[in-house]
C-alpha cells in the first residue's frame, strides 16, 4: 500500500462513463508578495485547506490552497462536472512535500459559471487568472479526463507556467476514428455519446428535483470507489452534481468537445510541448471488464473500443520530447481513486530529486 493506510479504495466497481459521476453523482514568494496581496487571497495562501473564493476579470472562483514545501505548485483539473472535493483527500496528502492547488471551473462546486462559451481556451484564461491573483508562477499540472484535455491547451497557450503535465486517461481533441472504426451500435453502447443523459439531468434539474438523486449517488461513483471522504467532502460532492448550474456547465462543456472543427484546432502536434508529458492510462482489462458489467457492452466492442480509446490517447506523447507512458495497476477511468499510490509516484518523478 505503500504507506496509503488513509486510503480505503473499493476496487470492485469502476465507472462506465463520466456522466455516471454528475448522475450518481510559493511559500516564500508569498511571504515577499503579502503586503501587496488582496485579504481574500492572502488568507488563502496560508494553506489552511478551507474555502476561498477569487474574484477574477472570468468571475468568481472556488479554490482551496494547500501549502507545502516545494516551491512548483500542482494543481489539478477536473473531469466533466467533477468538483475539486473529489480530491481533497490526495491534496491534503501530497501537500506534506508540495504546495497543492484544488479549484473548481466555472460552473462547478462555489463557483460562479462565469463565461457563456465553456471552451478549453475560456477555461485556460480562467486558471491562468487565478495563479495570476495567488502570485503562482511555476505549476506542476494534473488533468483528467476532458480535464486532461484542457491541460493540454492550457500547457500550450502558457508554456512557461507548465513544468510538467500530467494526464490522466485524457479525452482526445479529435475522436472521429471512433465514429469510423465503430458501427453505429457499437458507438451507441461504447458510452461515449452523453447527451441523451444530460437531457434527462438537465429536466430533473429544472424541475427542482435534483435532491431525489442524492440516495442514489451514495451508493455509486466516486463513493464505491473511496469510502474515506470526510463528511465535508461528501455534502459537497453531493451538492455538486444536483444543481442545475453543474449540468448546464456540463452540457456547455460537452457541446464544444463536439464541435469538431473547433477541436481539431487543438490538434496534436509533435513536439508542441517544452514541458515533459506522463500519461497514466487505465488498465485494460479492468476497463473491458467494466464495460461489460456496468454498461453491458459485449466483451469484443469493450475490446474494439479500449484499443481505439488508447492509441489515441498516446498520441499525446509526441508532443513532448519528454514523454513516458504508464499504466495504472488496477483502474479503469477514475485513477486517481482506486489508483492513488500511480499518482503519488508520477509526481514524485516529475519533481527534480524525485
Amino acid at each position: 500500500m505503500s504507506g496509503y493506510g488513509w486510503y480505503r479504495p473499493n476496487r470492485n466497481f469502476i465507472p462506465h462513463t463520466e456522466l455516471e459521476q454528475v448522475v450518481f453523482l510559493c511559500s516564500s514568494r508569498a511571504i515577499i508578495l503579502w503586503s501587496t496581496t488582496p485579504d481574500v487571497l492572502r488568507k488563502g495562501l496560508r494553506g489552511d485547506s478551507v474555502d476561498r473564493i477569487a474574484d477574477l476579470s472570468t468571475g468568481k472562483v472556488s479554490y482551496r490552497m494547500y501549502q507545502g514545501p516545494a516551491s512548483d505548485c500542482v494543481v489539478v483539473m477536473t473531469a466533466l462536472g467533477s468538483c475539486s472535493a473529489e480530491w481533497w483527500h490526495l491534496a491534503e496528502r501530497w501537500s506534506k512535500e508540495r504546495p497543492t492547488l484544488l479549484y473548481d471551473r466555472g460552473g462547478y462546486g462555489l463557483s460562479e459559471p462565469g463565461e457563456r462559451a465553456r471552451t478549453p481556451d475560456t477555461i485556460a484564461r480562467e486558471l491562468k487568472a487565478l495563479l495570476d491573483a495567488l502570485h503562482i508562477s511555476c505549476i506542476r499540472l494534473f488533468g483528467h479526463s476532458i480535464g486532461g484535455l484542457y491541460a493540454y491547451r492550457f500547457a500550450l497557450v502558457y508554456p512557461d507556467t507548465v513544468r510538467s503535465l500530467i494526464l490522466l486517461d485524457p479525452v482526445f481533441p479529435d475522436s472521429d476514428r471512433l465514429r469510423e472504426e465503430l458501427s453505429e451500435e457499437e458507438y451507441k453502447r461504447s458510452g461515449i455519446e452523453k447527451e441523451g443523459n444530460v437531457k434527462i439531468l438537465k429536466a430533473l434539474t429544472s424541475l427542482g428535483l435534483g435532491f431525489l438523486l442524492k440516495p442514489l449517488l451514495k451508493k455509486a461513483p466516486p463513493f464505491r470507489y473511496y469510502s474515506g471522504f470526510t463528511t465535508e467532502a461528501e455534502k459537497r460532492i453531493l451538492s455538486n452534481a444536483v444543481q442545475r448550474k453543474t449540468i448546464l456547465t456540463v452540457e456547455n462543456e460537452y457541446s464544444w468537445i463536439k464541435d469538431r472543427p473547433m477541436m481539431r484546432q487543438i490538434r496534436i502536434v509533435p513536439g508542441s510541448l517544452r514541458a515533459p508529458i506522463t500519461l497514466i492510462l487505465h488498465t485494460p482489462d479492468v476497463l473491458i471488464r467494466e464495460m461489460e458489467t456496468v454498461g453491458k457492452v459485449p466483451r469484443g466492442t469493450g475490446e474494439k473500443v479500449e484499443r481505439i480509446w488508447s492509441d489515441l490517447m498516446r498520441e499525446y506523447l509526441v508532443t513532448s520530447e519528454d514523454s513516458r507512458e504508464v499504466q495504472a495497476r488496477n483502474s479503469a477511468h477514475f485513477i486517481h481513486l482506486s489508483d492513488p499510490e500511480c499518482l503519488e509516484e508520477a509526481l514524485s518523478d516529475s519533481f527534480p530529486g524525485g
